[in-house]
């Protein structure tokens, strides 16, 4: 009688994981992509009568942009090791 609990036991499901939202992450990635592109439009755009101001902004902006896709990135990679250490 005891084995046959202890087998229904092994046959029952664990408790459901937590579902993990991907969403903030690719938004982080595509936030970083699109402020790069548009400030890489703005210092294109001043060709032919530049200020600086507004070059120096599309520096900056091109920068931040680099820096949050890569923030972006390196979220994505720590989540996927955590999903896959989960599964082990």
């Amino acid at each position: 009688m005891a084995a046959s609990l202890e087998k229904q036991k092994h046959m029952l499901p664990g408790p459901a994981g937590t579902k993990i939202s991907w969403t903030p992450v690719l938004a982080t990635i595509g936030v970083g992509i699109l402020l790069a592109i548009v400030s890489f439009v703005v210092i294109t755009s001043q060709r032919g009568n530049p200020t600086s101001n507004v070059a120096t902004a599309g520096f900056v902006g091109i920068l931040l942009g680099i820096l949050i896709f890569v923030a972006g990135c390196i979220w994505l990679v720590v989540k996927v090791l955590r999903v896959a250490s989960r599964l082990r």
